[in-house]
């Protein structure tokens, strides 16, 4: 049997819906890794053509045709691991949210700016995805604005930008976007402005005016700068004969 012929024939995402998950079984029992390669290789197509459902239900195939398979073959679902383990609400939070007191999340819905989860999740960038989804899959979410201690603002900015920008005008265009997004905050508004948290994890800062719009608010970056704000402090005292 040609094994990648009857692999494309059922993985592809339009034949994997097409056919259903019945006929994919019998070309994983005859093919289990060439399924399983092109079942991993499709899910972000699925992700972004059907939904995360769609893409969930091809991860949970793919992930039992991986159990008649070797090691390495296995090792095609890692990089989807860490997202499943969060979207499967599992981790400490839920005993810790189920506390006295315990703290309580609200968690914005900010529709096209933070989807495609299992795309944008890979690399440093990824961290948005995380934060993200481990505030809105956990215990410690509330849907009541009144009772929330921490307001979390998704924005997959590295991987929108990826998508919907155009080299040579991102920085102006993600500021951009910042900026409406803030604008946008229903809850975004007196003391609680302090309560809001907003996240920056890439090598270059994409939100310029973020000191006018978000200084009030919790910023989690892995970048110091700008820092053009805070005042420079002196430079030290020249000893007498040294140059200036």
């Amino acid at each position: 049997m040609d094994c990648l012929r009857t692999a494309a024939l059922t993985c592809l995402p339009a034949e994997l819906q097409r056919q259903g998950p019945s006929r994919l079984q019998e070309a994983a029992a005859a093919c289990p890794r060439e399924v399983l390669t092109l079942l991993a290789q499709s899910l972000t197509t699925i992700e972004a053509s059907s939904g995360e459902e769609a893409m969930l239900e091809a991860l949970a195939l793919a992930t039992d045709v991986a159990a008649h398979t070797d090691e390495k073959a296995r090792s095609q679902l890692a990089w989807a691991a860490g997202l499943l383990h969060i979207l499967r609400g599992r981790g400490g939070w839920a005993r810790a949210c189920g506390a006295p007191g315990a703290m309580r999340v609200y968690v914005y819905d900010t529709g096209k700016l933070a989807n495609n989860a299992l795309a944008c999740s890979a690399g440093m960038e990824g961290v948005e995805v995380f934060f993200h989804r481990f505030f809105a899959a956990g215990s410690c979410r509330t849907e009541d604005p009144e009772e929330a201690d921490l307001f979390y603002v998704p924005f997959y900015s590295f991987c929108y930008q990826n998508e919907h920008i155009a080299p040579g005008n991102e920085t102006a265009e993600l500021d951009a976007l910042h900026l409406n997004l803030v604008a946008s905050l229903a809850h975004f508004r007196g003391s609680a402005k302090a309560k809001h948290l907003f996240l920056f994890p890439h090598e270059f800062w994409d939100f310029p005016s973020w000191h006018s719009a978000v200084a009030e608010a919790h910023l989690l970056v892995v970048e110091a700068n700008p820092l053009e704000w805070l005042p420079r402090p002196p430079p030290p005292p020249r000893r007498a004969g040294e140059p200036p």
